[in-house]
């Protein structure tokens, strides 16, 4: 539902939320430094499937991701979809094609399927992540799998802030990144995939940090903190037969 009497905003209720959007010329700005869309996750590009030929990088930036795919299967067709027009320009010289698409409106018809789709850290920047994975899974071959990435909330540094300093800052990279909509832990990702149609198959933590307090107490408690060093968490998904 959409309240039309604002004239220099939108506002959106989704799943009992009220989400504030900047109007549509504001949201086609680039309120990112260039660099932030020209970054390669590797543990994501590890987990997609070598046999794969049809994949979709979903909030694609500039492409990288998608080069080095094609890189490392040269007969793979890869696609897009990226809002962002700067970056959009550039990924469309890497890639086969480039959607350009706003998630938080709707997917744009894709005309394939996909034996690989990558969200790699672009759902927690979406108002309704859970219709968005409902709708790709439409997208995607019966044996093909769904890799993300998405930040953890419970990851320490958030926790040390908010419990010990009582500071929930937004910044400008990582989990409080200022542009995230949405915050999971890895109960809640589970959830995402679970009530998306997906069967996890895989889940992992990305970049666990090397704080010693945690690690000794998640030796003590069975592994009991080990969530809370990991800034973000790789999952592979598979539909639910």
């Amino acid at each position: 539902m959409v309240i039309s009497n604002w004239p220099e905003s939108v506002v959106t209720v989704k799943r009992g939320c009220i989400v504030w959007c900047m109007a549509n010329e504001s949201r086609q700005s680039d309120p990112k430094p260039a660099l932030y869309y020209e970054k390669i996750n590797r543990e994501i590009l590890s987990a997609i499937p070598k046999d794969a030929r049809q994949i979709l990088d979903v909030g694609c930036a500039a492409g990288l991701m998608g080069a080095a795919i094609k890189k490392m299967m040269p007969s793979a067709i890869v696609h897009g979809i990226e809002r962002t027009p700067s970056a959009r320009v550039k990924a469309s010289e890497q890639l086969d094609h480039v959607f350009d698409t706003d998630l938080n409106v709707a997917l744009p018809p894709l005309g394939s399927l996909y034996d690989c789709i990558v969200c790699a850290d672009i759902l927690e920047h979406l108002i309704d992540p859970w219709t968005t994975l409902q709708e790709l899974s439409k997208v995607l071959t019966p044996a093909g799998v769904l890799v993300a990435s998405i930040p953890n909330l419970r990851y320490y540094k958030v926790l040390r802030d908010l419990l010990w300093r009582g500071r929930f800052t937004y910044r400008e990279y990582g989990v409080m990144d200022a542009t995230h909509l949405r915050f999971f832990t890895i109960y809640e990702m589970k959830k995402l995939f679970q009530g998306a149609g997906f069967e996890l198959v895989e889940s992992r933590p990305i970049g666990r940090g090397g704080n010693l307090v945690i690690h000794v107490l998640s030796k003590l408690f069975g592994g009991t903190f080990t969530e809370m060093q990991a800034p973000q968490y790789l999952l592979v998904g598979r539909l639910r037969r």
